[in-house]
């Protein structure tokens, strides 16, 4: 569904996919460079991780914290280190999860058995989204970003959910300490962006965006 406008009115097409009328770009674009498929691949891994956006990471100087520029740049060099090994290990494990849930979703997929409990049918769910933004991913005349893909985040959660779900009940007296370690940074991580990112900053003005985009589109 998100492709038909694409087909349908190109040029209708708010600016983030402006390179549709790039003359070098085609239908089955992702198909013929196999990176801008794989990067939808990877995108489906990344929104059950820690990884979060690279414009939030870059932007970030921690001069809000500090006007000294050595106690700056040694904050922000050590929350790039933490946000970059725990968005490794999440991506590992995110990995792990989709391996075992797409293992045992497809063998579903093709079986004739009849779905008979709730976590075959989250499992079906799964793999028809991601055989979907795959699809997306090479047919779309343009490299896909993080909004062209947002539309399956929470399909993505899915395999990493199931996984955390058939082990809950083991080493419970550790579950308090992880839940706080991840409210914690995901709160740092949404602070730093709200203070010095530009795309999500507290100085963005939501309706005069929103009015903009509107005008281009519609007027």
């Amino acid at each position: 569904m998100s492709f038909l406008p694409i087909i349908v009115s190109p040029e209708k097409i708010p600016t983030t996919y402006s390179q549709i009328l790039n003359p070098n770009e085609y239908y089955g674009y992702g198909i013929a460079h196999v990176y801008p498929t794989l990067k939808g691949i990877l995108y489906w891994l990344r929104f059950s991780t820690t990884m979060g956006s690279n414009d939030v990471l870059v932007n970030t100087s921690f001069d809000w914290i500090s006007n000294n520029n050595i106690i700056a740049l040694s904050l922000k060099n050590l929350w790039l280190f933490i946000t970059f090994v725990c968005g490794a290990l999440t991506l590992l494990f995110s990995l792990c999860c989709n391996y075992i849930v797409m293992k045992k979703s497809f063998v579903l997929l093709f079986s004739k058995k009849i779905i008979d409990n709730e976590k075959n049918l989250l499992c079906m769910l799964t793999v028809s989204a991601f055989i979907g933004a795959v699809c997306y991913a090479m047919f779309v005349p343009f490299l896909l970003n993080a909004d062209d893909m947002i539309i399956v985040a929470d399909f993505a959660l899915i395999p990493t959910l199931l996984i955390i779900d058939r082990y809950y009940k083991t080493k419970q007296s550790y579950h308090l300490l992880w839940v706080a370690c991840i409210v914690s940074f995901l709160v740092f991580f949404n602070l730093s962006a709200a203070i010095e990112s530009a795309d999500y900053s507290t100085n963005s003005a939501m309706y005069e965006k929103i009015t903009e985009i509107s005008n281009k589109v519609f007027n």
